[in-house]
């Protein structure tokens, strides 16, 4: 394979394609993540409490990532740049 065509999948699979078609709909979004990171899953709402880290999509702001730690734990968030 070629460099080009190693970032085209990279781009285009796992959680960095889901992420970058769920931006392009433009739908205000929770994408769930699975074990290792590496991939997500679409939810319906934003996870319960300790649920586990968890991406918010919505047009015009980037992706925001949440920790979703236990209830006394400090949260966190930050940007995904896709």
């Amino acid at each position: 394979m070629s460099i080009a065509e190693d970032r085209e999948e990279f781009n285009n699979t796992g959680l960095r394609g889901l992420l970058q078609q769920l931006t392009k709909i433009g739908e205000p979004t929770y994408v769930l993540e699975l074990e290792g990171g590496h991939l997500g899953q679409v939810i319906d709402a934003k996870p319960p409490l300790g649920g586990g880290a968890y991406i918010f999509i919505k047009r015009g702001s980037p992706p925001l990532r949440y920790a979703n730690l236990v209830e006394g734990e400090t949260p966190s968030e930050y940007r995904l740049f896709v």
